[in-house]
């Protein structure tokens, strides 16, 4: 399956579905992004509870919020 997603002003993933050539707004929350993809970065059921999806590069990353607050 191909996904787009939206993120937010600090670019976390806040809302992703289906791709189907989404752009601009969304709901006033956040903006769709320019690319897509397939699958999410891996993380542990224990780490899955703590990380947060960020856009870097025009791909996906998981950090934790000490790492989003200090990049």
């Amino acid at each position: 399956m191909i996904y787009r997603g939206v993120v937010d002003a600090n670019n976390i993933l806040i809302a992703f579905g289906l791709d189907t050539n989404q752009s601009g707004n969304y709901n006033d929350v956040g903006t769709w992004c320019d690319f897509t993809f397939e699958e999410f970065p891996e993380t542990t059921i224990e780490d899955s509870q703590k990380m947060l999806f960020k856009v870097v590069n025009n791909v996906i990353v998981a950090r934790t919020q000490e790492e989003v607050d200090s990049e």
